[in-house]
């Protein structure tokens, strides 16, 4: 970061209990310079007057708060965390599995040493159950390839392609035909609309046996419906107008609604809604965790271009923070569940966080140059007990 950069930011951010830290600063440095001035009268006023606002400057560092306070949060607040070192190799891929990533038209497959190899020309991409085909789309195209690249079939219509999702059992596929959202059978065929006039968000498949679609209804109503019969397995009371993503726990009982700034959580089980967020903060991104009853979230500050990595309960209670830095993008679990990957464009980066404090988090750097373009990762499965 350069020094301009971290003047801008230090003058733009108010210090906390700012009044109370200035009192102490001032007492001790009045008497401090008055035993300064009786017993050196010799100095330059000019010397005298430089040591005492150097004083000012490190007295106030220590009284800005009270002993053991926040001072090391308000520092992050401001500058962010200190970034590790990237290293130059894709691989090896923490927790192992297979990645998947688009950049500049290309889709990819990062085997986990960090080999890598372009499967397809598209604009989008996404892997099926234990990773066996991907499903890409590119204009009015929709196709299903192999992790060798090979086509496995290709469907055209009318309307751009985006969003497509596949379901847990492999024998569907969920995407966006123009303003309709479609299904079509893993083998390419059946292709139907289940809904003309969805609201522009990804739809997203239930986990476990019932294979429900779930989506936002032109009223902008959450809606779970199973899409071969058509019944309406859930709706929410409430219409989220401003939803925007959906996200399944593990195990197919909550689902977490990226609403406006906030999080809606919402348990079909106990039918209680509980919401994650705050009141100073919007949330940009939210991952549940594969394995886990936690959600990853990136959460931005108003006024600022800090973004911080936190965890949240299933319930809502926020757990922990892991890291803070400038623009952080989307988040991507693990095969695992034990780390995060992080798209850090800022920074031409991709964070790599373990969740065990004890473990150190690292960086890939490189990446527009290796990939001609800022990678956005579509997935991160299959380790190769999956492909058994």
């Amino acid at each position: 970061m350069r020094a301009p950069d971290i003047r801008e930011r230090l003058n733009a951010v108010e210090p906390p209990e700012r009044g109370a830290a200035e009192r102490r600063a001032w007492a001790v440095v009045h008497t401090a310079f008055g035993r300064r001035a009786t017993s050196r009268r010799g100095r330059q006023p000019v010397v005298a007057v430089a040591a005492a606002l150097l004083l000012v400057v490190s007295v106030t560092t220590i009284a800005l708060t009270p002993p053991g306070a926040a001072l090391a949060d308000w520092v992050q607040h401001v500058l962010g965390d200190a970034p590790p070192t990237p290293r130059t190799s894709l691989g090896p891929l923490p927790g192992g599995g297979r990645m998947l990533v688009t950049a500049a038209g290309q889709v990819w497959v990062i085997k986990p040493d960090g080999s890598r190899r372009a499967v397809a020309r598209a604009d989008g991409a996404t892997w099926s159950p234990r990773g066996r085909f991907i499903a890409t789309w590119r204009g009015t195209t929709l196709s299903a390839v192999t992790p060798d690249g090979r086509v496995a079939w290709r469907q055209t219509g009318a309307g751009q392609v985006s969003d497509a999702s596949w379901s847990p059992d492999g024998y569907r596929i969920a995407y966006r035909r123009g303003d309709a959202l479609w299904v079509v059978a893993g083998d390419g065929s059946g292709a139907r609309a289940v809904d003309g006039t969805a609201r522009p968000v990804p739809a997203v498949w239930r986990p476990g046996a019932a294979q429900d679609l779930t989506w936002v209804d032109a009223r902008g109503h959450i809606t779970v419906r199973e899409p071969d019969s058509g019944r309406l397995v859930w709706r929410a009371a409430r219409v989220l107008a401003a939803a925007r993503r959906l996200e399944w726990s593990p195990r197919g009982k909550r689902l977490a609604v990226v609403n406006g700034s906030r999080v809606r959580i919402f348990d079909l089980t106990t039918s209680r809604v509980s919401t994650a967020g705050w009141h100073d903060r919007r949330v940009r991104s939210v991952a549940w965790s594969p394995a886990t009853d936690q959600i990853a979230m990136i959460v931005q500050s108003r006024g600022s271009d800090l973004r911080s990595l936190v965890l949240v309960r299933g319930d809502g209670r926020p757990e922990r923070r892991l890291f803070t830095g400038t623009r952080l993008g989307e988040i991507t679990w693990s095969p695992s569940g034990n780390e995060l990957l992080v798209g850090w464009p800022h920074a031409d980066q991709w964070l790599l966080v373990p969740l065990d404090a004890r473990a150190r988090l690292s960086a890939v750097g490189g990446l527009g140059r290796r990939f001609g373009g800022q990678p956005v990762v579509r997935g991160w499965c299959c380790t190769s007990r999956d492909q058994r």
